[in-house]
C-alpha cells in the first residue's frame, strides 16, 4: 500500500481488528489512518475492501467501506457494496448502490453499467436504465446489452413498431441468437405480422431444436392460418421436447 508510514500501520491495524472480529477499535484505527492519509491512497483502502469481500467477509466489508465513504466518494467503493448487496439478495439496495456509484464514475470499463442494467430489468426500474442505454449505445452504436435493453424496453411498454427496428439491429451482430430470432416472432406477433412472426420462431427453433416455446408459437400460428395438421405436428413436437427436457 502507498500510504504514509503511520496511516499504513493504522489501516494494517483496522484490517487485522476486522478480521478478528474487533470491530470498535478497528474503525478507530480506520479512522485515524484516513484523516492522515489523503486521496492518492484511495485505491490502497479499496483493495483492503476488495479484500475482505473477495474472502466473503461482507459484514466486515461493509463496516470498512462505509466508513470510506465517510472521507472519499468512490464509484468503486458503492459498486464493492452493490456488489455484496446482491450476493445478500438486497436486490433494491444493490440498485441503489449501483445508481449512486454510476453518477460518481467515468472508467472505460463498461460492467457497472450492464450491472445496472441487469438489476433495473430484474426490478422492473425499466426506465432507470433507458438513459444508460442510450448512453452506451452513443459510445457504440452496436453495443449488444444496450440494445437488447432498449428492445425490450419497447416491448415492455408495447411499443412494437420500435421494438422490431432494435431487435433487427441487435440480431445484425449475433444472427444465431435464439432468444433474439424468439423475441422478433414475438414482436412480430403482437404486430398481428404472422408471417413474419412465423419465420422467425422457425429461425429460432432451428438454432434451439428443443425449443418448446418457438415450436409451440409455430402451432399457434398454423392454427390461425388454419393449417390443422401443421398445428397439430408442432404441437406433438413440443410434447416430445417436453419429454426430452432434462
Amino acid at each position: 500500500m502507498h500510504i504514509g508510514t503511520k496511516a499504513v500501520k493504522l489501516s494494517n491495524l483496522a484490517e487485522d481488528l476486522l478480521r478478528k472480529g474487533v470491530d470498535g477499535e478497528a474503525m478507530e484505527a480506520l479512522k485515524r489512518s484516513m484523516r492522515l492519509s489523503n486521496g492518492n491512497d484511495m485505491k490502497s483502502y479499496l483493495q483492503i475492501a476488495l479484500s475482505l469481500f473477495e474472502s466473503g467477509d461482507y459484514e466486515h466489508a461493509k463496516i470498512f467501506l462505509n466508513t470510506f465513504l465517510e472521507y472519499w466518494m468512490s464509484s468503486e467503493a458503492y459498486f464493492i457494496l452493490g456488489d455484496i448487496a446482491k450476493k445478500e439478495c438486497r436486490f433494491k439496495d444493490a440498485f441503489e448502490l449501483y445508481r449512486k456509484g454510476i453518477t460518481l464514475y467515468n472508467s472505460h470499463n463498461l460492467n457497472p453499467y450492464y450491472e445496472f442494467l441487469s438489476l433495473c430489468s430484474l426490478l422492473g426500474e425499466e426506465d432507470e436504465g433507458l438513459e444508460i442505454a442510450k448512453y452506451l449505445l452513443k459510445r457504440n452504436n452496436r453495443d449488444k446489452v444496450a440494445l437488447v435493453y432498449m428492445a425490450t424496453y419497447f416491448y415492455r411498454n408495447q411499443m412494437y413498431k420500435e421494438a422490431v427496428n432494435v431487435y433487427h439491429e441487435a440480431l445484425k451482430y449475433n444472427e444465431l441468437s435464439f432468444d433474439l430470432n424468439y423475441s422478433l416472432g414475438i414482436v412480430y406477433t403482437m404486430l398481428n405480422d404472422f408471417q413474419n412472426a412465423k419465420d422467425y420462431y422457425e429461425k429460432a427453433a432451428q438454432i434451439n431444436s428443443l425449443s418448446y416455446n418457438s415450436k409451440y408459437s409455430l402451432a399457434e400460428i398454423a392454427l390461425i392460418y388454419k393449417e390443422l395438421d401443421e398445428a397439430k405436428n408442432k404441437f406433438l413436437e413440443t410434447i416430445d421436447d417436453e419429454e426430452l427436457a432434462p
